[in-house]
């Protein structure tokens, strides 16, 4: 009896169709009026792999998964995505059906593909807390696959430029161009008379790839960057908007392991982030050991303030004078302020000087501002107001605010030009505007005494809380004072 039961066990875990009626798995549906086809309907849920499995055992002829899914679990999609790769299946989603976020991923792992209805993108987060920090850690998992499955690179930039909670549905131009949708070449009869077909160089796959690196650049780049691509501005590092920085270039290095530049560019996302900075040293290292200049700098701001590696201003001081060397001026500044400040080196302001006129030559605003300041204070260098005042514009031209407060206070006192209390009262709000503090205080005194402008105390206390709140002590002063 014992081994009866065990049979009736046996027998009743075995899925077996039943003539004329559908048997489903989960979200996944096999009619077997169609064995050859098997039909995801719904959401993506955690146990939709083991679903899928099921569903191929009771339908082992099957050739095509037909979709019609808003997405969920990624990392479920890429588990099914797998196994439609191993078994080499077909993907389809009807003209009145949509696989959307998640589901594309099974989409795109067809050996053959056809998008009639609507399959869109976005960025990868948590579906319940929107955690960028999930999307960042599978990001690499999720290029592996789109490179196993030969999925066009310039997918992955429009899913990237996507914000989570929108969703990019690929438009019939973009079916076509990016090569989403396709069908099954026929495989090369190789012999001595009928060789292989040459695999040559596509120019759209390239443009697709070098896509991916650019929006990379332009999330990431720095103005100063001067190896960015034509038509990159560039952004500050204060204005990196990291959520989508670091994904971005995370799949550009992916997509270009061998690039220095992008072990920089992912570096300084991560350092962006605030939360990475550990990570950005790794990346930041890997550039620096491999000649980028941009990521010597970099890799010694970090030991420079002791930014997730422990504070070295000597390693500092050798790793900025590797990218002064080749030129970087950032760089060259930054050796500069190391001599001048005798930080991790023996003091010698001539030497600082020397790397702040390399830089500052090169057009970087702040070493041109410093070297304003050298001539005009004759420290490292024989005092000289016509210099000092040439270089305070160039930087302030350049909207370097301590340039333009500088620039300012030439204009106010008249040095080695005629006193213009407007033209101070210009240069102060640029610097102003920009935030800075004490831009923010000379303003407000132009104010208060109607100096250049209508005079108005309102206006004035208005910059000082600005600059007080940033700290500046004059500013607290000048309150005090108004308030007496």
């Amino acid at each position: 009896m014992v081994g009866a039961l065990a049979s009736v066990i046996a027998i009743s875990m075995v899925a077996t169709p039943v003539s004329g009626k559908a048997q489903t798995f989960g979200a996944f549906t096999v009619d077997p009026a169609a064995p050859t086809t098997i039909r995801l309907k719904g959401p993506i849920g955690v146990r939709e792999s083991r679903n899928f499995r099921a569903a191929l055992r009771f339908a082992p002829k099957a050739r095509t998964v037909e979709l019609d899914s808003p997405g969920g679990s990624l990392i479920i999609a890429l588990e099914i995505a797998d196994m439609i790769l191993d078994e080499e299946l077909s993907t389809v989603v009807a003209p009145e059906a949509s696989c959307l976020s998640a589901c594309a991923f099974v989409f795109f792992a067809g050996k053959e593909r056809e998008a009639k209805g609507a399959l869109g993108v976005h960025q990868i987060a948590s579906t319940q807390s929107r955690d960028f920090q999930f999307g960042q850690l599978n990001l690499a998992d999720v290029v592996d696959f789109m490179n196993r499955a030969d999925v066009s690179p310039g997918v992955v930039p429009l899913m990237l430029a996507t914000p989570s909670d929108q969703m990019h549905v690929f438009s019939p131009a973009e079916l076509s161009n990016l090569k989403i949708n396709r069908t099954a070449e026929p495989t090369p009869n190789e012999s001595p008379n009928n060789p292989p077909t040459q695999i040559t160089h596509d120019p759209a796959v390239a443009t697709e790839s070098d896509n991916t690196v650019r929006l990379c650049e332009e999330l990431a780049a720095a103005p100063i960057d001067l190896d960015r691509s034509q038509g990159v501005v560039g952004v500050e590092f204060e204005k990196i908007e990291t959520d989508r920085a670091v994904p971005a270039c995370r799949a550009a290095q992916l997509a270009h392991p061998s690039d220095p530049r992008l072990h920089y560019l992912l570096g300084r996302a991560l350092h962006a982030s605030g939360s990475n900075a550990v990570e950005a040293v790794s990346w930041y290292r890997k550039a620096a050991e491999e000649g980028f200049a941009r990521g010597q700098t970099n890799l010694g701001l970090m030991y420079g303030t002791g930014t997730g590696v422990a504070k070295d201003p000597e390693q500092a001081v050798g790793w900025y004078r590797k990218a002064a060397e080749q030129g970087d001026a950032a760089g060259q500044f930054l050796l500069g302020h190391m001599y001048e400040n005798g930080t991790g080196v023996a003091q010698d302001t001539k030497q600082a000087v020397d790397w702040y006129h390399k830089a500052a030559e090169q057009g970087f605003a702040r070493a041109q501002t410093k070297l304003g300041l050298l001539y005009e204070t004759g420290n490292g260098v024989d005092e000289d107001l016509k210099q000092a005042v040439e270089w305070y514009r160039k930087a302030a031209e350049q909207g370097d605010a301590l340039g333009q407060t500088s620039l300012g206070l030439v204009y106010l006192y008249g040095k080695t030009v005629a006193k213009d209390p407007k033209q101070a009262v210009h240069w102060y709000r640029k610097a102003a505007e920009q935030g800075f503090a004490r831009g923010q205080v000379y303003l407000g005194l132009m104010y208060e005494a109607g100096n250049g402008v209508d005079k108005d105390l309102e206006q004035a206390v208005s910059l000082y809380r600005k600059a007080a709140q940033q700290g500046d002590n004059d500013a607290k002063a000048a309150l005090k004072r108004l308030r007496n």
